[in-house]
């Protein structure tokens, strides 16, 4: 993962423009918080859908016979609270400025993406690649050289 990781490190730092100081302060103190709150915004969204897709399922099956489910609603199914407490969990430990909670933050966003990128849900990834230049606009502030 390191070579990855490494790769979207000179993207994101290297080829696009820096962000002041004090923004990246201010991002390291709002984004767990952030993270948190949309992670469990997220769940419950997610706990929502099952409820309309299991209904709609049984509808279906009940008019033709037959369910044929979405493979992208399938994927979201798997994926969405895999990625939603992982960004809860991740935010939570970037609080304390754990490179820890840094790195699973990194995993949220790129199991997200995944969702997203089968869908083409332009929005979708434009949002992933904003939270990836976050994130690593602030990747200073977690690990072994944090500055506090």
């Amino acid at each position: 993962m390191s070579g990855l990781e490494q790769k979207l490190d000179d993207l994101f730092l290297n080829k696009m423009p820096g962000l002041p100081a004090g923004k990246r302060e201010t991002i390291a103190k709002a984004l767990p918080w952030i993270m948190i709150a949309f992670g469990g915004l997220g769940f419950l969204a997610w706990l929502s859908s099952l409820r309309f897709f299991f209904g709609f399922a049984g509808f279906m099956q009940h008019v033709t016979g037959y369910v044929f489910p979405d493979i992208f609603t399938l994927i979201y199914l798997v994926i969405a609270p895999i990625v939603e407490a992982m960004a809860v969990y991740g935010g939570y430990l970037m609080l304390s400025r754990q490179r820890k909670g840094w790195c699973i933050a990194l995993y949220a966003l790129l199991i997200g993406l995944i969702p997203h990128l089968f869908s083409f849900s332009i929005l979708g990834i434009f949002l992933d690649v904003v939270f990836a230049y976050l994130l690593f606009q602030i990747k200073e502030y977690y690990g072994d050289k944090a500055v506090a």
